[in-house]
């Protein structure tokens, strides 16, 4: 009787290891997924702040895009416009006209 009382008390000491194996497993996975979790979140927020900030330079932008004089200046640089009877020069960079 002893023996099977052994047994039982083996059996249950087992399942009981086994068991809190599993748990432990489980609870550093849990551990894990959560740590990558809170690094992505990290980034999101990164990203967030950033797309916030551009966000608000693209408002400002917009802002301007109501001022004539800024039109003026964006067309005068980017496209060479220029005012009636005026006259644009260009330099050039070519150091061998001299």
């Amino acid at each position: 009787m002893a023996t099977k009382r052994h047994r039982r008390i083996m059996l249950a000491v087992v399942v009981t290891g086994a068991l809190l194996a599993g748990i432990g497993w489980t609870a550093a996975d849990l551990k894990r997924q959560i740590a990558a979790q809170e690094q992505q979140l990290a980034q999101l927020e990164a990203e967030r702040a950033a797309l916030l900030a551009e966000q608000e330079r693209l408002k400002v932008e917009l802002e301007k895009m109501d001022d004539p004089e800024h039109i003026a200046k964006l067309a005068r640089k980017h496209y060479f416009m220029t005012y009636p009877s005026e006259i644009l020069f260009i330099p050039t960079t070519d150091k061998s006209h001299r």
